[in-house]
């Protein structure tokens, strides 16, 4: 079984890997670079106050797994909870290279 201070750490650094990701998104979005792949947020987005819940899901997705795994208890369901968060980083850390490929792709096409 992993250590707190390990899974601790997984956590931080999957929410600084989710921030980025948000941040990055938006302004891809902005400049026409990218769309919001994911077909939900896409619609969030599209609708009037979008950014608002754009934002709100971002977060809520994040706190809610952060506030979850201090509370699973058995040693299978910790097991499963680790396995998705490993996945989740892989997943964000693909997604942050992406975009900073696309960040670079930006500021070299705008002359900067």
């Amino acid at each position: 079984m992993e250590s707190q201070k390990n899974q601790a750490l997984k956590l931080i650094t999957l929410a600084l890997l989710s921030l980025f990701d948000l941040f990055s998104t938006l302004f891809l979005i902005k400049t026409g670079l990218a769309y919001e792949a994911n077909p939900l947020m896409a619609q969030i987005l599209d609708n009037g106050d979008g950014l608002v819940g754009f934002v709100a899901i971002k977060l809520l997705a994040f706190t809610f797994l952060a506030f979850l795994y201090p509370l699973v208890k058995t040693p299978r369901a910790q097991k499963l909870l680790n396995a998705g968060l490993n996945f989740s980083l892989f997943v964000y850390s693909c997604v942050f290279c992406w975009h900073c490929y696309l960040i670079d792709y930006a500021i070299r096409a705008s002359g900067a």
